[in-house]
């Protein structure tokens, strides 16, 4: 009987390229869904740091029947007042169980330490739960933050700021001839839950706590305006992020540096005792502000409004502790109405 040789044939070049072609093809179909589920993990991260603010901001509500003011800027002590410049996420941490990083705190002396200019230790610390997963902002290699990368103002970030309203400015109603709203706003108070040195309860959010943002994400980098918009106030969604660089502007999660309000007509010094300047950040480049901010500005718009990094949405906590996530470009009246605490306009989350 014959036999016949077998013969192993290699793959053409040809057959090889077309292999390749393919497995690309998969690889770049497949790509887009892991980096989906990806991000879709980390916006239930996020989301999950929201409720856990959330409940600690009810948790201390119950315990002293209202929720912390913004910011606590002065001692009560000289004009102007003396710093202290504790911000509404001190008064949280032990709600937190941040017990130990509130133990180091000591209440009675300023945020910042003035002899040595740095924050004090506690102020230094970065905490998890303050940090949105997707911010591609600032990162320090260790747990404490230098937003520059060299070593300068060393403090602890967060990615979540409480709605103060549509200004800094306290209890702000709308007044007659304002053409920057519609004429059934006239004499609507636009404030919101949180206010520098004053404290807010549940009795004073009229509008429903289901109906009122008490806090929203704010990136560690902050927004400008996109290349030739002069003007985002107002807007939503019309920005850009800004460079993790001396542009940027974040907010350190336990020192109130406001850039404008009453810091700046005299009553009180800036954290590091200094006088303070109307229009003008405590520490600069990039600049650090308060774990505040003001609703005039929508998601994604500028500096002064919250901003995002997740693609299109934004998380929001309301007054009741529940956690919603909102487009960038939800109609500014809504989301203006929606920050507002007893405005006594009426809309809902779209």
């Amino acid at each position: 009987m014959k036999r016949t040789k077998l013969r192993w044939r290699g793959f053409t070049l040809v057959e090889l390229l077309v292999v390749i072609a393919i497995i690309g093809v998969l690889v770049s179909l497949l790509l887009p869904a892991v980096q989906a589920a990806r991000e879709a993990a980390r916006r239930m991260s996020c989301q999950n740091n929201c409720k856990q603010i959330g409940i600690a901001l009810h948790n201390y509500h119950d315990t002293h029947k209202s929720f912390p003011p913004a910011a606590l800027w002065g001692n009560k002590i000289g004009i102007p007042q003396g710093p202290y410049h504790h911000t509404w996420l001190t008064k949280i941490l032990p709600f937190m169980e941040q017990n130990t990083l509130y133990g180091q705190m000591d209440q009675r002396l300023p945020a910042w330490n003035l002899a040595a200019n740095l924050p004090q230790l506690f102020a230094r610390q970065q905490v998890p739960t303050l940090m949105c997963p997707t911010d591609a902002g600032f990162r320090g290699p260790s747990a404490v933050m230098s937003v520059n990368g060299n070593g300068q103002w060393e403090v602890g970030l967060t990615c979540y700021a409480g709605s103060v309203g549509f200004t800094w400015a306290r209890n702000f109603q709308v007044q007659p001839g304002d053409a920057r709203f519609p004429s059934t706003w006239v004499r609507k108070e636009l404030s919101g839950v949180f206010s520098d040195e004053q404290t807010t309860d549940m009795a004073t959010i009229t509008d429903g706590s289901s109906n009122t943002i008490m806090v929203a994400e704010v990136s560690t980098t902050g927004f400008k305006p996109a290349a030739g918009v002069a003007n985002t106030f107002q807007t939503c969604g019309t920005g850009v992020p800004c460079m993790p660089t001396d542009e940027a502007t974040f907010r350190a999660a336990f020192i109130a540096a406001g850039y404008d309000g009453e810091c700046c007509n005299g009553k009180y010094t800036k954290p590091d005792g200094t006088p303070a300047v109307p229009q003008q950040f405590f520490k600069v480049a990039p600049n650090m502000h308060q774990p505040t901010y003001a609703a005039a500005w929508g998601p994604n718009s500028d500096w002064p409004g919250p901003s995002s990094w997740h693609p299109g949405t934004i998380n929001v906590i309301m007054a009741d502790a529940s956690v919603q996530s909102i487009s960038e470009t939800i109609p500014w009246d809504v989301w203006m109405i929606l920050n507002g605490k007893r405005d006594g306009l009426n809309a809902t989350l779209p």
